[in-house]
């Protein structure tokens, strides 16, 4: 069963504009069409367009991306051909070096998440001190003033009114 782009925009979350980029600039292999031009995607061609929208979200560069979607098309999965001899030594070694280069900017988007997280508990903190304040306030005032009617209605009593 074939998609079409606005159920494949639908399913992934991505618009037809950005899935129609990534087919024109590489990223996307080319997806098969009907005789009328009609793009018809398949599970895996959505599956491969996940990838690149998790690893675009998680800062790799496109054309980093294109090149280990390339690698994928070219060699299948890598670690294989390295195993039997397949592909070079220094092919491999590019895959790693992306991977590496890719982890590197996962951490300091996590250390930048870690920071803003306690930037904004601290606010938090703030927040919920200041209504607790608040709380406290009101009730304190709500308890003068039954204290004071209660001794207003005492000293009266007492001075026989």
């Amino acid at each position: 069963m074939y998609l079409t782009i606005q159920d494949v925009a639908s399913r992934t979350g991505l618009s037809a504009h950005t899935i129609r980029y990534y087919e024109k600039s590489g990223v996307l292999p080319r997806v098969q069409r009907t005789e009328s031009g009609i793009r018809q995607f398949t599970e895996a061609d959505m599956a491969l367009l996940r990838f690149i929208s998790d690893y675009k979200q998680a800062g790799m560069p496109l054309e980093e991306i294109k090149e280990i979607i390339e690698g994928i098309a070219q060699y299948g999965c890598i670690l294989e051909q390295f195993e039997h001899g397949e592909i070079t030594e220094q092919s491999f070694l590019k895959r790693l070096a992306l991977l590496r280069e890719h982890r590197q900017r996962l951490i300091a988007q996590r250390d930048h998440l870690d920071q803003m997280l306690a930037a904004v508990n601290q606010k938090i903190g703030l927040y919920e001190q200041q209504f607790a304040d608040q709380q406290a306030k009101k009730e304190q005032e709500k308890d003068k003033d039954i204290y004071e009617s209660c001794s207003g209605t005492s000293l009266r009593r007492a001075r026989g009114a």
